[in-house]
């Protein structure tokens, strides 16, 4: 700097000079001094909820280094009722820092060292190291955001104060780098309810029939989060559910029937239950609860599984917690339902159940019966599907087991042949797949009816209108018998005697026809000479137990003479009951000269009772007999005749023909 003139007060009146040149210099050095950065900001006064984002503090930041070309170097900030310690948090930078006593780091963003200081309750969070223009601090400061994580947060407001900020000018100088901020924002800060939480181990349990309810978790703890609060609900869900009425869930003293729309109340703490389902899988939702988490975990711990069904299907059953709930509510956005997914599987192990019981669909056979087949066994086993096979076995009541046999589940005699009317005991085992048994005994009544009887109906005319008298020769003119009028003679009694073995089964030509054969073997009268016979029968044949079939003879045939020549009679002299030395000879031939009726019409003399004049006269011939043509009947007696060998003790069936009295017995 150079001083070039000096003027003075005197003037320059009359040529006087005021100003002087003069030339006096001196050089003045200029040393800059660093002024402090410029901020300000909007405070946004948020609300942070419990739960919610994170609440920005500020906006509209403006900063300013006032030295063009300096940077922003450090930050400085604090938060009042930091109570929640590391759950509250500033962002800043991308980074979240956490407020609690020495946390410490480098800001993501833009790669600010940051460190927290608490003394009492307030925390400092002073960031530095950095080197950002005025315009990415402005943004830092704006996107600054507070956030409290814990699920029980104080509610105290939280006051966000700018306390500082600092550029790169440094100090030299006596500058100022660092300006003194006291921007606040408060923050305030609601809770609302947490959902409570759940955890269990699962014992994934096997479950064997007919054994106990298996215990499916263990280990349970529960929380409501916020203290002072209470359980009100859980739902699980069974799977595979496919033995109906009989799976159950034993759940707060309660047997809960897996049935959809199943309901009541448990007995220990009262909860409402209801079931329903889905496909095969059972939800169990419990309601209207109020237990501590203490109650509620023995509640979990306490849940057993088991299955009443005596064969239940071995699908594993998949047991899994889905929901808790407590009584906290859903204000200001809160929860009071947990999802959860704690899954225990059950497996099943089934065990053979024995059979129990046995039947027999029939315990009656007739001899008649061409199959044999008594009945059907059936046995009561509680596993369903079982199949069994069937044995006669040893012991009590098996005395007859010997002339039966089963086959598949049939009982059927042996051979037929080999039993006769009366009562068999056997004894059947039932076997099921597993190998278990049930035995028990039967009795089996069996009916002869294969042995045929029969009587003559019609056709007899045997000179009842022309009745012998006094053993002479029927003569023209006699009168007339008639059965009221008690002065004429009466007429003589016939006894026709057909042999047993005369219709037996070997008698029976071809199945499909309607004929065989039956051998007149011999005529009984109470007169000494061959009585007129003109004999068309028509017999009724039936079964012993009533069943009758009409047959009638094919050919009537005259007699005497149209007895044949030969044989004619063999005439035996003598009482009616000398007949039975004469059946084993029944049917024997006699040779084309024994004789006529009357070579043999000669009175016994000797014998003086009633029975001496009864004589026997056997015929040898043999006729044909037709079954009645109805197809129920034939099929009928064919099967009767079919069914079992003829009792040798009953040989012949004696048709008896009483004259006197006009009816026909058999004997």
């Amino acid at each position: 700097m150079t001083l070039t003139s000096i003027q003075d007060s005197g003037g320059t009146a009359n040529g006087g000079d005021d100003t002087a040149s003069i030339s006096v210099a001196s050089t003045v050095t200029m040393v800059g001094v660093n002024d402090e950065p410029t901020l300000t900001a909007n405070a946004s006064n948020p609300t942070f909820t419990e739960g919610g984002a994170a609440a920005s503090l500020f906006n509209g930041t403006s900063i300013s280094t006032i030295e063009t070309g300096q940077n922003v170097s450090g930050l400085t900030l604090t938060v009042t009722n930091v109570i929640n310690g590391g759950s509250e948090v500033l962002n800043i930078d991308g980074t979240s820092i956490a407020l609690s006593q020495g946390t410490n780091g480098a800001t993501v963003g833009n790669g600010f060292s940051y460190t927290v200081v608490v003394v009492g309750n307030t925390a400092t969070v002073s960031l530095s190291g950095g080197s950002i223009s005025a315009a990415s601090a402005q943004s830092l400061v704006d996107s600054i955001s507070y956030q409290n994580n814990s699920n029980t947060p104080d509610t105290s407001n939280r006051v966000v104060t700018l306390t500082s900020i600092q550029d790169s000018g440094g100090t030299a100088n006596g500058g100022d780098n660092t300006a003194s901020l006291a921007i606040a924002s408060t923050v305030t800060v609601v809770s609302n309810n947490d959902a409570p939480t759940l955890s269990a181990n699962a014992n994934n349990p096997n479950f064997v029939e007919d054994g106990s309810a298996v215990n499916v978790f263990n280990g349970t703890t529960v929380s409501t989060v916020e203290a002072g609060q209470n359980i009100t609900g859980l739902t699980l869900t069974i799977t595979n559910i496919t033995n109906i009425s009989q799976e159950i869930i034993n759940i707060d003293g309660a047997s809960i029937l897996l049935v959809n729309g199943a309901s009541g109340s448990t007995t220990i703490n009262g909860l409402s239950y209801a079931v329903t389902f889905s496909g095969s899988t059972a939800t169990v939702v419990l309601t209207g609860g109020s237990l501590t988490t203490a109650q509620t975990q023995t509640l979990v711990d306490g849940i057993t599984y088991q299955n009443n069904s005596q064969s239940p299907n071995t699908t594993s059953r998949v047991v899994t917690l889905k929901q808790i709930t407590d009584d906290g509510g859903t204000a200001n956005g809160g929860s009071d339902t947990k999802n959860i997914s704690v899954v225990s599987t059950v497996s099943v192990t089934s065990v053979n159940d024995v059979p129990t019981a046995m039947s027999l669909s029939n315990a009656d056979l007739n001899l008649s019966s061409t199959t044999g087949i008594v009945g059907s066994l059936s046995t009561t086993d509680a596993d369903i599907g079982d199949t069994h096979t069937y044995a006669l076995v040893s012991g009590v009541g098996g005395d007859h087991n010997g002339l039966f046999v089963v086959e598949n589940n049939v009982i059927k005699a042996a051979n037929t042949a080999n039993l006769s009317g009366g009562v068999y005991t056997i004894r059947v085992q039932a076997i099921d797949r597993a190998g278990g048994t049930y035995e028990r005994s039967f009795t089996i009544t069996v009916t002869d009816d294969a042995s045929l009887n029969y009587t003559q109906q019609n056709g007899n005319n045997i000179g009842a209108d022309s009745p012998r008298v006094n053993n002479e020769p029927i003569g023209t003119g006699e009168p007339s018998f008639e059965p009221d009028n008690p002065l004429l003679p009466e007429p003589p009694t016939v006894n026709v005697v057909l042999p047993r073995e005369a219709i037996a089964v070997n008698n029976v030509i071809d199945a499909n026809q309607r004929t065989y054969n039956t051998t007149l073997s011999h005529i009984v009268t109470s007169t000494q000479v061959a009585p007129p016979l003109t004999f068309s029968p028509t017999y009724n044949f039936y079964t012993a137990i009533g069943r009758g079939f009409g047959v009638s003879s094919s050919t009537p045939f005259a007699s005497p003479t149209d007895f044949g020549t030969p044989p004619g009679f063999n005439q035996d002299i003598g009482p009616a009951n000398t007949d039975s030395n004469d059946v084993n000879n029944q049917g024997d031939e006699e040779p084309a000269n024994s004789g006529t009726p009357g070579d043999s019409d000669t009175p016994d003399s000797s014998r003086d009772d009633a029975s001496a004049n009864d004589t026997t006269f056997r015929p040898n011939f043999t006729e044909q007999l037709q079954l009645a043509n109805n197809a129920n009947q034939k099929q009928a007696l064919l099967a009767a005749l079919l069914g079992t060998p003829l009792n040798e003790q009953s040989q012949e069936s004696e048709q008896v023909i009483d004259l006197k009295n006009d009816h026909k017995k058999v004997s």
